[in-house]
């Protein structure tokens, strides 16, 4: 990886590897019993959840070794309707966890970019407080509101993302329009905003969309250096 940081002279490039080892939703086959687990066998759970963080804090170690500057954790911890898990459940369960590793990568030398879908609001204290230095994805198709969560933690994480993949392949011209310029518009102020989708862009999204995006975001994202 470290050879990939010469390509291009004018351009700078985040060489970015992946490694969470959080407890995500569950899948459709067994999402009943970790559930039955959650109450039944919490502390055989907890003995998991450990030896999975620290699991993802030796990936993360190789890959920074190998030259990854950053490090993105992508276990989805929520639905468009709230956590899988219930803010004291997700307490006990994953913030820990999370915390963890967090301090691990950012203690090797990484930075640290939490990705999670979904509904956050009802756990986006505890996010936080486990110290990532940017918060992804800011779901819009969530009802996440990106000026709602620059008012609460915009001074204490950077934020990633709010611009909505399902406008981006399904809404209108206008529609996209006003979404990319509202994330902007309320992400900018003061910094700590990275501009982007709230997820991948979707397989068949007309690459006239994405070049739109970039077009506003050269229009409306820059910054006056000369005025801050």
């Amino acid at each position: 990886m470290k050879e990939w940081v010469k390509m291009g002279v004018d351009k700078i490039y985040l060489i970015c590897g992946e490694a969470d080892g959080t407890m995500a939703i569950p899948n459709g086959e067994n999402m009943v019993e970790v559930a039955r687990r959650l109450f039944d066998e919490p502390d055989a759970v907890k003995r998991g959840l450990e030896q999975s963080a620290n699991n993802a804090i030796e990936s993360g170690k190789r890959q920074i070794d190998a030259g990854a500057e950053c490090l993105t954790m992508c276990a989805d911890y929520c639905f468009n309707s709230g956590p899988f898990l219930s803010p004291p459940m997700f307490a006990e369960f994953v913030t820990p966890y999370l915390h963890k590793v967090i301090e691990a990568h950012k203690a090797n030398g990484a930075y640290t970019i939490k990705h999670t879908d979904g509904d956050i609001m009802p756990i986006l204290d505890q996010l936080v407080s486990c110290g990532p230095n940017a918060l992804h994805s800011l779901d819009p198709q969530a009802g996440v509101d990106i000026a709602e969560v620059k008012r609460l933690v915009g001074d204490k994480v950077c934020l990633a993302g709010n611009v909505n993949c399902g406008l981006m392949q399904t809404g209108t011209d206008e529609e996209v329009l006003q979404n990319i310029i509202y994330s902007i518009t309320h992400g900018k102020p003061g910094g700590a905003y990275i501009f982007c989708t709230s997820n991948v862009a979707f397989k068949g999204m007309p690459l006239e969309r994405y070049l739109l995006m970039l077009e506003l975001r050269q229009k409306y994202g820059r910054y006056d250096v000369a005025s801050s």
